[in-house]
């Protein structure tokens, strides 16, 4: 509401009716990943094949879609579940590789159904929430940098979508120096 915008509606309450999507609708699920993260959510190719089918039944035209703000985030789920189903460390850049190359797919995936405004955010500096850091005022540094390195491969996946597409479709806010800046300003 700060931006006087109503709160989009949640994919699963949608009954298929034009009046509930004015708002626009919220594909997202909590714990889950651009890949399968074993919580039995829907992965981000899936969310999108949602959007899609409200598309073909025109819940949504491709106006909506054009005039529309897409945001998609990842917020480490991917790498969480990595880690917990014993995926090795030294295996973590090629895994990073995978999960922004599949990112990048699904952001062209939308841009190819008529989204001209697409924001996926960096990652937060995951070292310093609660579960990662050290202690109450000193962040994980290991763990930023992996996630430094999945914001690298991010930007420069959105620099190549936005040079293919002739266009400036793709935005990347930079969600780990807002995050950072704030967590080190009460420190």
């Amino acid at each position: 509401m700060y931006y006087g915008l109503e709160t989009p509606i949640a994919h699963r309450f949608i009954n298929g009716t034009k009046e509930q999507v004015l708002y626009g609708v919220n594909f997202a699920y909590g714990g889950t990943g651009v890949f399968d993260t074993g919580n039995g959510n829907p992965d981000m190719t899936s969310q999108i094949d949602l959007l899609k089918k409200l598309l073909m039944d025109s819940v949504i035209t491709k106006a909506d879609l054009e005039s529309s703000l897409c945001l998609l985030s990842v917020a480490g789920n991917d790498y969480a579940a990595y880690l917990l189903h014993n995926g090795k460390i030294e295996d973590l850049q090629e895994f990073i590789r995978r999960v922004v190359n599949q990112l990048a797919k699904d952001l062209k995936t939308l841009h190819d159904m008529g989204a001209r405004k697409i924001a996926v955010p960096s990652m937060p500096p995951q070292g310093c929430a609660p579960m990662f850091a050290e202690s109450f005022t000193k962040c994980n540094d290991t763990i930023n940098l992996l996630v430094v390195a999945h914001d690298l491969f991010l930007n420069k996946a959105v620099d190549d979508l936005n040079r293919e597409s002739g266009d400036s479709s793709y935005y990347m806010p930079d969600f780990y120096n807002m995050f950072r800046k704030a967590y080190d300003s009460g420190n």
